[in-house]
């Protein structure tokens, strides 16, 4: 139950018309309104995912994988994403930083290889989406404050954000998106 899809995005705050969603807990919290300040559960589960531990050392509980391979027939792919979470606004800068990341592993047409790299960052190619990087006094141009929505329970968002990978035609690519508390 940690995982979904959804269809109605376009009307919510989330911005985006359908997706998938992974969560920390349950997929069925995600639906508002934002009536709870702490809304969510704990599934109790435990994962040391190697890619996610590198975002968070902690980030090994309630862990939500999604992987999957692509052989690409262009050379660009544009990716759209929002990282909402529960723990805004009250653990920003705490001891809690949930870890997302979207990784990648294929070639790049640079030279080398992408070898589980975090394409989850801000526009500057640098800064990686989490609560602690991306609030109300960090990066806040990229931050929804949620409170009150109708939509979405969750109390903070991310702006839509997009990545735009260089790719290899006809190359294969792997990738994971993984979250965890």
């Amino acid at each position: 139950g940690a995982y979904g899809t959804f269809s109605n995005g376009a009307s919510t705050s989330v911005g985006i018309a359908n997706g998938i969603l992974l969560t920390t807990g349950s997929a069925t919290n995600a639906i508002g309104p934002n009536n709870n300040a702490s809304s969510g559960n704990c599934l109790g589960t435990s994962f040391s995912d190697p890619n996610l531990i590198t975002l968070e050392p902690n980030a090994v509980h309630d862990v939500c994988i999604l992987e999957f391979d692509i052989v690409p027939q262009c050379n660009q792919l544009t990716l759209k994403f929002v990282f909402g979470s529960e723990e805004y606004p009250e653990f920003v800068n705490s001891s809690v930083n949930d870890a997302f990341g979207f990784f990648m592993t294929g070639p790049n047409p640079a030279g080398g290889t992408y070898n589980g790299y975090n394409v989850a960052r801000l526009p500057d190619g640098i800064t990686q989406v989490s609560i602690d990087n991306v609030n109300a006094g960090s990066h806040a141009a990229y931050y929804v404050n949620n409170a009150g929505s109708s939509s979405i329970q969750y109390d903070g968002l991310t702006t839509q954000l997009t990545c735009t990978l260089n790719l290899v035609p006809c190359g294969n690519y792997h990738f994971k998106l993984a979250i965890a508390d």
